[in-house]
């Protein structure tokens, strides 16, 4: 407007052109310098990759401050000074070498740069390029550290956070009756993470290969839930297949009702049988009162906890149990509705989470994975394949279709704190565990999932006269139950069937005991066959305990002595059910274990040899001393024999001595004590020749000589130089048994009396020895042993 009233005033029109061109050149100069921006020297870059820095000290230094700061990241190699703690930590390419001049370089390093007042030389490759001299003090890297770090955005996950930096998450409403179980898991891009076993499960699948933070996870999932929820609410089972150290931090939490680990992988079937019993207990009891779900049961109260099983590194027991898993998914299938809630945890998740598994999983916990395949057969995406290695405890959460990433947090009570001055070292973590224990210090445990493996040693408790004698602890899986077995004499013989070993021997003398409590007296049936038989004779009565140790040897044996006779005695005295025990191997006949009251059989058995006495072909035993099948009523079962490291007994008959030398006529009775000659009529019935002489002359001359004893007078005693059987039970009709020994003894007779007959070691000096020389000068026949008198 002023170029044109200048115009009008003076008449001259250029005039305002002039002063308008040089209005719009003012004022679109700085839109051309924007669009031709004065081109500046580019500031000059460190190069990349491990570096050789070499030069004297103070230059190599700081020309590697000056690389750190250019790549922002803190240097393997490098001292660490205050101001690198803005940033970053290194990464793998992040590697310096700093050198004397004339060092040589490493084979690892792609670049070498020599520094110094002069300059800086760069070869890479083969290529040397030159620059100024570039060194940074420990002040200027400072300043330039704390400007990167003001500049820097801070990423949408946090690298770190612990359980206590997470807010507590928002209390259910008053309206809900039935239990809330969840945990805060981490921190997400949208605040924290939770997790609810009813809306996002109700069982889950954790993965992460090594040094992802799987276990730090699991151990977050399982210590949150048990901050939330009290023993009474939640029970937790731990099943770690890493030796225990997997969940070590969780063992002792109070909610805890199980652990297993591969150190006693033998018996995950306890905790398959547990968990089976706890769900038949709960069904059983939904019926009772008439509800169809575990919430119905809380909402209406009483109800029972919720039952947590966590099975660390799932896929190490397949190899040990194939049935493992199959079986515990279809447990948790029928869990659904009855409390039950599964974790499965694994490092190596290709191939382990099969259809019957994933059938089963409601939410997935994903931390870095070994390849893509894997994290695409757990979420559908790249993503867990796709975490950086530098970052432990990141995962992505995968519930309803919906991924979710997050920092999972440590398993920690302390909140981490906003600014800590330099070079103070770390507080001591204080772990959720703690926290948990103290908070739930003063509630009852839960009950047992599964009750521990039986003792290896059992002794029978102090008992009173009349209770039924205790033969072992037995285990019932099954029914959560360990209780004592009894074993009834009326109810037939006990069985006892294992090595020559002393847990074999210790469970009758456990029961020796407690029969002497009851006034029982104890006698062991002796191997040679004459003492067994007369054993048998004397112990024939309900207030004597009678125990075979080795049957194998004396039932043989039996069979011989009394011709027969001796083991027909023993077949009555089962049939009568006295009170009897029977000790012997697994090669004995089986056939005694027929009618016997309780049969206990020792491992290690071969599993045809199992069968034959009542086992079934696929028991198996822990090689463990007094570990034994026990069998009766009908059913098998595991069991810890009772054992006693002594008992009392007596012996009915004490062994004859093979050679008398005197100064008695004899040694002879069932106390083998010394015995005099008959000192009235006495009839030596035997073969003639010098022996019956000598045994009539050593009598006296009340002693007579017969070939036969029947012609002897009722009164008279009777001496058998060469005793059978049949003769002593003729001739002592009263008491004949276990008399005679089956092979004959040198010197060795049997005296008769008043219907009862004694075996009698004779002095071995009366005279020559029987069946040597006879009257008519030959040799005497030993058959004629085995001929009637």
């Amino acid at each position: 407007m002023s170029a044109v009233m200048l115009a009008a005033i003076t008449g001259r029109w250029w005039l305002a052109l002039v002063v308008v061109g040089l209005g719009a050149a003012v004022a679109l100069a700085p839109l051309l310098r924007a669009r031709h921006p004065r081109e500046e020297d580019p500031a000059p870059r460190t190069p990349a990759g491990p570096l050789a820095i070499r030069g004297d000290g103070s230059w190599a230094r700081g020309y590697a401050r000056a690389v750190a700061i250019d790549r922002g990241r803190r240097l393997d190699g490098v001292a660490a000074e205050p101001w690198m703690r803005w940033l970053d930590a290194a990464g793998d390419d992040d590697r310096v070498a700093l050198l004397a001049d004339g060092d040589d370089v490493p084979s690892w390093c792609t670049a070498t740069v020599d520094v110094g007042a002069t300059g800086v030389s760069v070869t890479a490759a083969g290529v040397t390029h030159m620059a100024g001299p570039l060194r940074l003090t420990r002040a200027r890297a400072e300043t330039a550290a704390r400007r990167l770090a003001g500049a820097h955005t801070p990423p949408a996950l946090p690298r770190a956070v612990t359980w206590a930096d997470l807010p507590s998450p928002a209390p259910p409403p008053p309206s809900r009756r039935r239990r809330t179980v969840r945990a805060t898991l981490g921190m997400g891009k949208d605040g924290p993470v939770l997790l609810d076993l009813d809306d996002d499960g109700p069982h889950v699948l954790v993965a992460g290969t090594t040094g992802a933070g799987k276990s730090v996870a699991l151990e977050t999932l399982i210590m949150s839930l048990a901050h939330d929820s009290g023993p009474e609410d939640l029970a937790i089972a731990l099943i770690d297949f890493k030796g225990g150290a997997g969940l070590a931090g969780c063992r002792d939490l109070p909610h805890v009702c199980g652990t297993l680990s591969d150190l006693d992988g033998s018996l995950a079937g306890r905790a398959l049988e547990g968990v089976a019993a706890e769900l038949r207990a709960r069904k059983q009891a939904l019926a009772e009162q008439d509800l169809t779900s575990m919430h119905a049961w809380e909402e209406r109260g009483g109800a029972p906890p919720r039952l947590l099983i966590v099975i660390d590194e799932y896929q190490e027991i397949t190899a040990l149990l194939p049935d493992f898993i199959p079986e515990m998914a279809r447990l948790a299938a029928q869990g659904r509705s009855l409390g039950l809630h599964l974790v499965m945890a694994t490092q190596r998740p290709a191939g382990a989470v099969t259809p019957a598994v994933r059938a089963n999983i409601g939410a997935t916990l994903a931390l870095r994975v070994a390849s893509e395949g894997e994290s695409r057969d757990l979420l559908g995406t790249a993503d867990a394949a796709e975490i950086p290695r530098d970052c432990p405890g990141r995962a992505v959460l995968l519930t309803g279709g919906t991924l979710t990433p997050l920092q999972t947090a440590s398993p920690h009570a302390h909140t981490t704190p906003a600014v800590a001055p330099v070079g103070t070292p770390p507080a001591t973590p204080r772990l959720l565990s703690h926290r948990v224990r103290q908070r739930w210090a003063h509630n009852n445990p839960p009950q047992p999932l599964w009750l521990p493996p039986l003792p290896p040693h059992f002794e029978v408790p102090r008992t009173q006269q009349g209770e039924p004698w205790v033969a072992a602890l037995v285990d019932l899986p099954r029914e959560r139950r360990q209780e004592t077995l009894t074993w009834d004499p009326r109810d037939g013989a006990l069985v006892v069937v294992g090595p020559r070993r002393d847990d074999r021997a210790g469970v009758w003398r456990a029961v020796a005991a407690q029969a002497a409590r009851d006034g029982l007296a104890t006698v062991v049936v002796p191997q040679d066959p004459r003492e067994a038989a007369r054993t048998l004779a004397l112990a024939g009565r309900r207030d004597v305990l009678v125990v075979m140790d080795e049957a194998d040897t004396v039932l043989a044996a039996l069979g011989a002595a009394d011709d027969g006779a001796a083991a027909d005695a023993w077949q009555e005295r089962l049939a009568r059910g006295l009170p009897t025990v029977i000790a012997c191997t697994a090669a004995a006949p089986s056939r005694l274990a027929r009618g016997a009251g309780l049969v206990l059989l020792l491992g290690p058995i071969a599993p045809a040899a199992a069968t034959t006495w009542g086992a079934t072909r696929d028991a198996t035993l822990p090689e463990a001393p007094g570990r034994a099948w026990a069998m009766g009523q009908g059913r098998a079962v595991e069991a810890q024999l009772a054992h006693a490291p002594a008992a009392e007994s007596r012996p009915l008959v004490t062994p004859l001595p093979r050679r008398h030398e005197g100064p008695a006529w004899g040694v002879g009775g069932d106390d083998a004590c010394p015995w005099s000659p008959p000192s009235g009529p006495t009839v030596v019935v035997g073969p003639a020749g010098r022996w019956r002489s000598a045994v009539a002359a050593s009598i006296g001359a009340h002693a007579t000589e017969s070939e036969t004893g029947a012609l002897a007078p009722s009164e008279a005693s009777v001496v058998l130089i060469q005793p059978t059987a049949r003769a002593v039970r003729l001739a002592a009709p009263l008491d004949h048994a276990g008399i005679v020994d089956p092979a004959p003894v040198p010197h060795r007779v049997v005296v008769i009396a008043a219907g009862a007959a004694v075996a009698v070691q004779l002095r071995s000096d009366l005279g020559v020895e029987p069946g040597v020389e006879n009257d008519s000068g030959g040799r005497g026949d030993r058959q004629r042993h085995d001929t009637d008198a």
